[in-house]
């Protein structure tokens, strides 16, 4: 398949190169009953002076043929129409067996009038070996100018781009999507506010548990671990000491957290505490802060108050909410 293509190429070639003459002196001209039909293909129903349209003829042929161009083109096709690109372009169908084979000529003018484009001949190698000679009709070509303003003698300038009224289906989608954005926006300030007050985007809120029972939950669970009686008693300060700074800011809204031992004293001193209750939160704040900052070594007896410090300061300091009491019962 290749070798045919190979020998279909080079023999075209061979006849273009050597004839190298004009449609009419290659073989005269048929009547136009015999011409075969051609396309035009422009933008516009006339030519512009400059732009450029395509002169294309096509033939259906077996596959294996082959097409070429039986003249030597010239540069200016007829006078005032220039020839830029010639071109054949072989289109398969997979289904059939048949080939489409076209020749394109891309032709522009640069001079307003009417032309007909001169019968173009080009050659058909069929499979067998045999060479026909094809002429295609030449189209008919309207160019046109710029137009002129008659009064001031000026070409006309270009106008502006043609405005249409808005319809409901051009308008829906942009409105879905500005809805569906401001729900997206809604349902993320929701996540973010609610994520902050640890409550669940839908549905009910789960109660919030008192602090006074967090702390004692997590102190038992200290204690259970028995991280000083093992040898981690910076870990274990520091963990009594998150508990209470814990419940100082559920307890009063402070910054505990984030502030010192002794902020956080200031502080608690604000919120009327009974000073021997501060006095005994201070001491222990004092050895957590040895512990874990300067490398004390606290004693067992120190080690054994720390989370009876904490516990009895949260139970001088815890808000109960009251129960409705019950009906009495009335006497018989």
């Amino acid at each position: 398949m290749k070798r045919t293509a190979f020998l279909t190429l080079l023999f075209l070639s061979f006849c273009s190169f050597h004839i190298g003459v004009s449609a009419q002196t290659l073989v005269a001209i048929p009547d136009s009953s015999r011409l075969l039909e051609s396309e035009l293909i422009k933008d516009r129903d006339t030519l512009l002076i400059g732009d450029h349209a395509l002169w294309r003829m096509s033939v259906r042929a077996p596959e294996g043929s082959a097409m070429d161009f039986a003249i030597e083109l010239p540069k200016e096709l007829t006078r005032g129409v220039e020839l830029l690109e010639a071109k054949i372009d072989t289109v398969r169908n997979r289904r059939s067996r048949e080939w489409l084979l076209r020749g394109e000529l891309r032709i522009t003018s640069f001079d307003s009038g009417s032309y007909r484009l001169p019968p173009m001949p080009l050659y058909l190698l069929q499979p067998s070996g045999v060479v026909d000679t094809l002429w295609f009709a030449g189209p008919p070509l309207e160019v046109t100018t710029i137009p002129i303003d008659t009064t001031t003698y000026r070409p006309f300038d270009i106008k502006g781009q043609m405005t249409y009224p808005l319809t409901a289906k051009e308008i829906f989608p942009w409105v879905g999507l500005i809805l569906l954005l401001l729900a997206a926006a809604y349902v993320l300030y929701r996540w973010i506010r609610y994520r902050k007050e640890n409550r669940p985007l839908f549905g009910k809120p789960k109660p919030q548990e008192p602090a006074y029972l967090v702390a004692f939950r997590q102190l038992e669970e200290i204690k259970a671990q028995k991280l000083w009686q093992s040898g981690k008693v910076k870990l274990f300060y520091t963990a009594v000491t998150d508990v209470l700074r814990t419940y100082a800011a559920a307890r009063w809204g402070i910054q505990a957290m984030e502030q010192t031992s002794a902020e956080l004293l200031d502080a608690l001193k604000k919120e009327q505490i009974d000073k021997a209750l501060l006095e005994e939160l201070s001491v222990m704040l004092q050895t957590a802060d040895l512990v874990k900052f300067a490398k004390y070594q606290a004693e067992a007896v120190e080690n054994e108050q720390t989370i009876p410090a904490v516990v009895h300061f949260v139970q001088a300091t815890m808000l109960v909410e009251n129960e409705s009491p019950e009906p009495k019962e009335e006497e018989a």
